[in-house]
């Protein structure tokens, strides 16, 4: 039978101190946000963190945190830090204050240095603090004061926050409080985004009752988002939707193997380029197809669907975390990338559920090329931009009403229009 050694009896009541140093703290600001008013709060967070200064109320935080900085567990603040920082955000985001978001970001901002005249423990806060601005940690959270409609910001990456803050929200190892508050202000900006691109669509084609400029919420030109939603947006049976609903029926009763095969000629529909088609016939097909075979003589099932569509994606964007897919370097290379956005748009349509995957991603694929300098990635910004569009249009509900703005495509004068215009068969591509 093993004992356990003083060392590690000391380390568990370490741990168990510390835990319940955070607790005290944590359960100081829960009761502050209800009830007080919300720029007490605020002012209670500057006391305790930032000026280290007991107050009546405060005075069980204040020894809690002074314990914590007794103990010298730097780590450990810092996970304090964040979850008190979500507390307050998601407290201000339901009663409307988020204004108090960014004045709580320049207190960070405005942090004291260290001084010999002040003790080791108001100093090691100083020390902490400043270390915390400077961590990743603290980049997490200027995504909630970043502006959905900051166009030209100096960081392009910024633009593309919801996708950063989903990943977020999605990381079981961060608090629920930042789970919740990431989940929250990325729909937000998602709302915010589909609502401009509406208000950008109904002000454009109504130019004489809306005589105020329309703002244009991507980066891409007037003609070009016009192109892309025109091509985004087709009406009736040959709808994108509309073909998606057709290929789930068709595939219900289909063996798993029978359902890849038919995968295969579902992403091929509409497309015209040789190239694109090329690559979904061979390198992406023979990756599909080597999917779960173990269970291709199985029915299909929606959590299989899911998975399948999943590893697409994968295929699609990136594979590992370590560097883009190689068959997303030559998609991108064919210098379409709508083409490329409606292949990971057909996948959605026919498993929503696999946008959050997708996102995922897109935010592994922001992380990797987030130093590029823009004025050399502008062919991934306008894959980005257009994907944005797509998942506004196509992606959930869509809560405003973007398809009834834009008017019913119009017939293109080329080959383009009869190749698509007929009934829509798998056995017949």
């Amino acid at each position: 039978m093993q004992t356990a050694t003083t060392g590690d009896l000391s380390s568990s009541c370490l741990r168990s101190r510390n835990s319940q140093a955070q607790e005290v703290i944590s359960q100081y600001f829960l009761d502050c946000v209800t009830r007080q008013p919300p720029t007490d709060a605020l002012e209670s967070f500057a006391n305790l963190f930032i000026e280290f200064a007991p107050q009546i109320a405060s005075q069980n935080a204040y020894q809690a945190l002074y314990d914590l900085l007794r103990a010298n567990q730097e780590k450990d603040f810092c996970l304090l830090l964040k979850r008190v920082f979500f507390i307050l955000v998601n407290n201000w985001e339901t009663s409307r204050q988020t204004h108090l978001t960014n004045q709580l970001i320049q207190l960070f901002k405005q942090l004291p240095r260290p001084s010999s005249f002040q003790s080791t423990q108001v100093n090691r806060l100083r020390v902490w603090l400043n270390n915390f601005v400077a961590s990743p940690d603290y980049q997490e959270l200027l995504l909630y004061v970043t502006k959905f409609d900051e166009a030209y910001s100096p960081k392009w990456v910024q633009r593309y926050s919801s996708y950063f803050l989903m990943s977020q929200a999605l990381d079981l190892n961060n608090s629920v409080e930042q789970r919740c508050a990431a989940r929250i202000r990325a729909k937000t900006l998602k709302d915010q985004f589909k609502f401009n691109l509406a208000l950008y669509t109904a002000r454009t084609h109504s130019a004489t009752l809306h005589p105020e400029p329309a703002t244009n919420p991507t980066q891409l030109s007037d003609n070009l988002l016009k192109w892309v939603k025109k091509l985004l947006v087709r009406q009736g049976q040959f709808s994108y939707a509309n073909i998606a609903n057709i290929f789930i029926q068709q595939t219900q009763q289909q063996t798993y193997q029978e359902f890849k095969q038919s995968l295969r000629k579902y992403l091929k529909f509409s497309v015209t380029q040789p190239q694109i088609i090329q690559l979904i016939d061979g390198k992406l097909a023979s990756k599909i197809g080597q999917l779960y075979v173990e269970q291709e003589a199985q029915a299909l099932k929606p959590n299989l669907l899911l998975r399948t569509c999943n590893r697409a994606i994968d295929f699609l964007i990136m594979e590992t975390k370590n560097q883009p897919s190689d068959l997303f370097v030559q998609l991108i290379s064919q210098g379409n990338p709508l083409s490329f956005v409606l292949l990971l748009v057909k996948l959605i349509l026919i498993c929503p559920s696999a946008q959050v995957h997708l996102e995922k991603r897109i935010t592994d694929l922001l992380e990797y090329y987030k130093d590029l300098p823009e004025s050399q990635g502008q062919w991934l910004l306008n894959f980005l931009d257009i994907l944005n569009v797509a998942l506004a249009i196509y992606a959930g509900t869509v809560q405003y009403n973007l398809i009834d703005n834009v008017p019913e495509v119009t017939k293109l004068n080329d080959d383009i229009y009869l190749k698509e215009c007929r009934v829509f068969s798998l056995s017949q591509i």
